[in-house]
């Protein structure tokens, strides 16, 4: 019930490329029932340039007895829909210490996709704005040192990162008498 209903892909496959098991999820990805899908390979399935970048990625989980990350873009046969997944291939193995073959999980990432792209975006777009500013500005963090400095600081006051790390390195510059920086 547990692989029927999880929203990942799930499948496991013999150290030859043969389908051993596969959820749900997985029949979305090839378009075809498990009972079609077990005993068949990759090659049956997607193009050959699809099926080698997928057996290459189980020869490395096999032979390096690690699991292994990436990322694609896979199309679901089932219904077109595109979607980008982080899948993680693992090597597994029966009581004996034998290997069984490899175990693969894919998760769809598409929105946390967008969402980084969204945000990488929003960044250079107020990086821009905060550079453009005639108005001289820094940003500091909580512990007080700089995280940024726009180019009209530099212009206006002559000092860069190098000379003002922190807040306080600030104060003594801009301030260099202790006792009216003290005030």
């Amino acid at each position: 019930t547990v692989l029927a209903t999880i929203p990942d892909m799930i499948w496991l496959k013999n150290p030859q490329g043969v389908y051993l098991s596969c959820n749900k999820m997985f029949e979305r990805f090839f378009g075809a029932p498990a009972s079609e899908i077990i005993g068949r390979t990759d090659y049956d399935f997607v193009d050959k340039k699809l099926a080698d970048f997928f057996r290459k990625h189980d020869y490395k989980a096999m032979t390096t007895g690690k699991s292994c990350m990436n990322e694609e873009t896979l199309v679901f046969a089932a219904d077109g829909t595109e979607a980008t997944v982080e899948t993680i291939k693992t090597p597994a193995y029966a009581a004996d210490g034998s290997l069984i073959g490899v175990l693969g999980v894919a998760r769809d990432i598409t929105e946390r996709k967008r969402m980084e792209t969204a945000l990488q975006l929003s960044e250079t777009k107020f990086r821009q704005l905060i550079q453009t500013l005639p108005l001289p500005l820094t940003i500091l963090n909580k512990n007080g040192s700089l995280e940024y400095i726009n180019d009209r600081f530099i212009k206006v006051f002559g000092y860069t990162y190098e000379d003002i790390p922190t807040l306080a390195d600030w104060w003594k510059l801009a301030y260099p008498d202790s006792d009216y920086r003290q005030w």
